[in-house]
């Protein structure tokens, strides 16, 4: 590696509400691409993806399904569950040396980007929920 942050190669990337990539991704297809590139994970997909606001809320179904928990500290590559207005419809990944705490995730109209917890507090984002494989808690 050239000595370039891990999550860089994922930067830029474009969303598509029904994006499942290479080329453009949902923010629920983008948290798998980033779990299996990155993290050697494989999540569960749908064979017909639900809405924005069931793909977030299925996280925490498929959290205890398949073996993920809670937890308080989040380090990187923990699953991030996120709410905008009281909505729970988005998810991403936590980044934990960029920023004191970011997320890594897939928007609409802007694509993938790496946003600051603070900042993600500024435009209305709150975080629900940081999910971990159980066997890699500490």
């Amino acid at each position: 590696m050239n000595g370039q942050h891990w999550s860089l190669p994922f930067i830029g990337l474009p969303y598509a509400h029904d994006g499942e990539g290479p080329r453009a991704f949902n923010c629920w297809f983008f948290l798998r691409h980033v779990q299996r590139v990155r993290f050697g994970r494989d999540l569960p997909s749908w064979s017909s993806p639900p809405t924005r606001l069931g793909q977030a809320r299925a996280l925490t179904s498929w959290a205890g399904a398949f073996g993920w928990v809670a937890v308080d500290r989040p380090i990187s590559g923990d699953a991030v569950y996120l709410s905008q207005l009281r909505h729970p419809s988005h998810v991403g990944v936590w980044v934990a040396d960029v920023a004191r705490g970011s997320v890594l995730h897939c928007l609409q109209g802007a694509g993938s980007v790496c946003s600051p917890s603070s900042v993600l507090k500024d435009h209305g984002w709150k975080i629900l929920g940081c999910y971990r494989p159980a066997g890699e808690v500490r």
